[in-house]
């Protein structure tokens, strides 16, 4: 299946993971729940935490919770409104760091 990219996911411990951004899916579900495309397993981290858009550029993103924990390049995200992300963003959430790196068009 095509991918327009990945999200590199840097665990507390440092363990590095790659998750693939399928074009045909559209969205990416980031939480603690087992129904989410990205599972981060953490008592900071809410069952639906974050939504990332990537059906086109710019990515947007959105938090799903009320957390004034989980940052995009250091500034703090509003929930529910979309905020651009682009190639090399980094979200900060409960110790995991998650950096968008885009597949060149």
């Amino acid at each position: 299946m095509p991918q327009q990219g990945q999200l590199e996911i840097i665990s507390p411990s440092g363990q590095i993971e790659f998750h693939p951004l399928e074009v045909a899916r559209g969205v990416t579900n980031i939480g603690s729940h087992p129904d989410n495309d990205v599972v981060l397993d953490s008592a900071g981290i809410e069952p639906f935490h974050i939504l990332l858009d990537h059906q086109e550029r710019p990515y947007r993103i959105m938090l799903l919770c009320e957390s004034k924990d989980t940052m995009l390049d250091g500034q703090p995200l509003a929930s529910n409104i979309f905020r651009e992300m682009h190639d090399w963003d980094t979200i900060e959430l409960d110790g995991y760091t998650i950096v968008l790196l885009e597949q060149e068009a």
